[in-house]
């Protein structure tokens, strides 16, 4: 399920919309709206964390050149992986999508997009200069969807214009995957 926060005079008032809203009238773009500040998606199971992905990519333009970079935070365990390879699912990816905790950054083909998605894991660096030098700012500024686990331990090297992803798990076990736009 997708929700809304809409920013309304300094408050955050809730709105629960349906992705449908957005799908059924084709004049409409979610980015008529981009006076959200936030939304959420709840992942109510690991068997619905596929539909929970594709809300996912329909609510965020993956084609925004100026706004590919997805910063994902969360605990260890909250399911940043297993929801980034759900995400490279729903963009037609077909290979096999794993963390890259040792290669730092794995690269794979979007059937949808045509062309590129890349996977950074940076959860073993010690020093933001080893991100640096694998060429971070390449990647970040190529204008493809970029997906990065642990981006608190390189935040220097983030584009101000970021997306950050935040999963929690909350106490029934469901995530909740909240996304500052």
């Amino acid at each position: 399920m997708l929700q809304l926060l809409r920013e309304n005079n300094s408050e955050n008032v809730k709105s629960e919309e349906k992705m449908s809203h957005f799908q059924s009238d084709s004049s409409l773009d979610f980015h008529d709206y981009c006076n959200f500040a936030r939304m959420e998606f709840i992942i109510e199971t690991i068997d619905s964390i596929n539909t929970t992905a594709q809300e996912f990519v329909a609510a965020v333009d993956l084609r925004n050149k100026r706004r590919n970079v997805f910063a994902f935070y969360g605990k260890m365990g909250a399911g940043k992986t297993t929801f980034i390879k759900a995400l490279c699912d729903a963009l037609g990816v077909d290979d096999v999508v794993n963390s890259p905790t040792f290669a730092i950054v794995n690269e794979y083909h979007s059937a949808v997009l045509e062309g590129p998605v890349f996977h950074f894991d940076f959860y073993r660096i010690k020093h933001v200069e080893e991100a640096f030098d694998i060429g971070t700012d390449d990647y970040f500024y190529s204008g493809y969807p970029c997906f990065i686990e642990w981006p608190e331990l390189i935040e220097p090297l983030l584009p101000d214009n970021a997306v950050r992803v935040d999963i929690e798990e909350m106490p029934d076990g469901r995530r909740k995957v909240t996304v500052d736009v």
